[in-house]
């Protein structure tokens, strides 16, 4: 389980690349802004990293949630290993992205149109490995399921397998994270 946790970690670093790439004010000098500090000397997180962390946390929580067996977390692996190309694809659109919104005009129209680009090389990454995505969700054995949808059940919500697959889908296509000094 502690080998699944880096690539979660790392799924949400990839969703919240463009909220943090657009998210505070334009700086047209293109200087990077200083680190906001709190008063305990941690520092400040915005709306981008903070979502980030509840995502990390919920996805988190899903894969603890399934009990994975050795045959399933060595599926998930696989699965993860046959979608780095599609993951270093992916990258490489999102910073040519990013590196194109910083050359163009700093208007919220182009922030708006960079965001779209972004999502949209997302959703054709998630495409890409879909299939495997369902694979591996399809793999899940009844009792897995039930766990979720008796979680899901206790939070007020609904199990939909199609949620489940777009989170494994997230995984595959995210970026190693950093375990910062866990190892």
């Amino acid at each position: 389980m502690k080998r699944i946790a880096p690539v979660v970690l790392g799924l949400a670093a990839l969703i919240a690349v463009p909220a943090v790439a657009f998210a505070g004010p334009g700086q047209g000098d293109g200087r990077k802004p200083a680190a906001a500090r709190d008063g305990a000397g941690r520092l400040r997180q915005g709306p981008g990293a903070r979502r980030l962390a509840k995502f990390r946390h919920r996805a988190h929580k899903v894969l603890k949630a399934l009990d994975l067996t050795e045959e399933q977390k060595a599926a998930l692996k696989a699965s993860r290993e046959a979608a780095a190309p599609v993951r270093e694809d992916l990258k490489a659109k999102i910073q040519a992205i990013v590196a194109a919104a910083r050359q163009g005009e700093r208007t919220p129209e182009a922030r708006k149109a960079a965001r779209e680009q972004i999502k949209a090389a997302i959703e054709g990454a998630r495409s890409a490995v879909e299939p495997s995505a369902s694979r591996f969700v399809g793999s899940l054995s009844a009792e897995q399921k039930a766990k979720l949808a008796e979680k899901a059940k206790a939070h007020g919500k609904t199990f939909e397998e199609a949620k489940l697959v777009k989170l494994v889908e997230g995984v595959l296509i995210a970026p190693k994270g950093h375990r910062h000094g866990r190892r």
